[in-house]
C-alpha cells in the first residue's frame, strides 16, 4: 500500500509541476504575444503618420479600414481575456470562502470549466493572431508600397 500511495503522491507533484509551468508559460506568452501586437500598431501608426500626405484617398480609407479590423480585433481579445480572467477570480474567491461540504464540488466545478475555457481559447486563438496579424500586415504593406513608390519617384 505504501508503494501505491508513493506513486500517487508523485503523480501529484508532477501533474502540480506541469500546471505551474504551463500557467507561467501561458502567461509569458499571451504577455509577449500582446506587447509585439502593440509595438506592431505603434509602429504601423508612426510610419502610417509620416506617409499619409503620399497616400490617396482610398489608399488612406482602405489602410484605414485594415488597420481598424486589426486593431478592434486585438482589443476585443484583449476584454474578452481580462473578462475570463475576472471570471477565474470570482471562481477563486468562492473557493476560498467554501466550507468543507462545499469545497470540493466547487473545486471539481472550477476544474471542468478551466478546462472548458482553455479549449474554447486555444480554438479562437490561431483565428484571433491571423486577424489581428493579418489585417495589420496588409495595411503595412500599403504603407511599404506607397514609400517605395515614393523613393522610386525620386521624392525627398
Amino acid at each position: 500500500m505504501d508503494d501505491e500511495m508513493q506513486k500517487a503522491d508523485a503523480i501529484r507533484a508532477r501533474q502540480q509541476f506541469l500546471r505551474e509551468m504551463y500557467l507561467a508559460g501561458f502567461d509569458k506568452a499571451a504577455g509577449f504575444m500582446a506587447l509585439i501586437i502593440t509595438a506592431g500598431y505603434a509602429a504601423a501608426f508612426t510610419i502610417w503618420d509620416r506617409v499619409d500626405r503620399f497616400l490617396t484617398y482610398s489608399e488612406r480609407m482602405l489602410t484605414a479600414s485594415l488597420f481598424l479590423i486589426s486593431v478592434g480585433v486585438f482589443i476585443g481579445w484583449q476584454i474578452r481575456g481580462q473578462w475570463v480572467l475576472s471570471q477565474q477570480q470570482l471562481k477563486i474567491a468562492d473557493l476560498i470562502a467554501a466550507g468543507e461540504t462545499d469545497f470540493d464540488a466547487l473545486m471539481e466545478r472550477f476544474r471542468a470549466d478551466g478546462a472548458k475555457t482553455r479549449r474554447q481559447l486555444n480554438r479562437a486563438l490561431p483565428l484571433i493572431f491571423a486577424l489581428t496579424s493579418g489585417f495589420g500586415a496588409l495595411g503595412m504593406i500599403i504603407l511599404l508600397i506607397v514609400c517605395a513608390q515614393h523613393f522610386a519617384l525620386g521624392h525627398e
